[in-house]
């Protein structure tokens, strides 16, 4: 699973990449991890998970860097910081201490948050609506494939670029492109060089991978959750 924040591009001052570098360079990712995950997950580098099909691995992702965060603030529309609306998902918990975090962190480069808990219904028909400023959100696999979620980040006609608004003519070719290649080594490269575009142009803040965790009890048989996030109960049963 990849978690996120998910940038409304559309409308100042998220529509200046240099804004949203800022916010890159000032997201402490190991200290969320710590934080939020108790230490079980790793920082992400790419709005692909890690070990995917294509995945960059040549990415180095954003530091945390404040000195750099505000260089790029000050190359932006907003160089004294912003305010910024974060929704999150009402009730919980970890929602909650990743919104909190990530206020005390932003807050270093002028970037003061409001936190908005919302109900889950509601905060669905917000993404789907695109009435946010900014929001956490996440992704599973439902296919090994990378060209589902690379079409749900990037083209317009799949979700408006994961809701985001954002659009990148280079990017949208290659997503195309590389749905119908059919050599590996080029569809390689094709996916590496989204990554990089996506990374540069950072429409979405890629916070953490985290493994599945599930608890279950000895009564449970035949329970199976693959690396595509899906949970498969065809064989699953429970000890009378």
């Amino acid at each position: 699973r990849t978690d996120y924040i998910t940038l409304n591009t559309r409308e100042a001052p998220l529509d200046d990449v240099h804004a949203r570098r800022a916010l890159q360079y000032a997201t402490d990712r190991q200290t969320l991890v710590e934080v939020v995950l108790f230490g079980v997950g790793i920082p992400a580098t790419s709005f692909m998970p890690k070990g995917a099909l294509y995945w960059n691995d040549t990415l180095q992702g954003y530091p945390y860097d404040i000195a750099k965060a505000q260089e790029e603030l000050a190359q932006s529309q907003t160089p004294d910081g912003f305010p910024l609306e974060l929704k999150i998902r009402g009730g919980s918990a970890d929602a909650e201490t990743l919104a909190t975090a990530l206020k005390d962190m932003w807050s270093q480069i002028g970037v003061e948050v409001t936190i908005t808990p919302v109900e889950g219904s509601v905060l669905n028909e917000d993404y789907n609506t695109r009435n946010f400023q900014a929001m956490t959100n996440y992704w599973t696999n439902d296919i090994v494939d990378p060209d589902e979620l690379v079409a749900y980040a990037v083209l317009p006609e799949s979700s408006e670029a994961f809701g985001t608004g954002w659009a990148n003519p280079e990017a949208q070719d290659l997503a195309r492109e590389g749905a119908s290649e059919l050599d590996s080594a080029k569809r390689e490269e094709i996916y590496f060089r989204i990554q990089e575009i996506y990374n540069e142009e950072s429409p979405m803040l890629p916070l953490y991978y985290t493994p599945y965790v599930n608890l279950t009890t000895v009564r449970v048989h035949n329970f199976n959750h693959p690396p595509t996030g899906e949970y498969d109960w065809k064989l699953t049963w429970i000890e009378q």
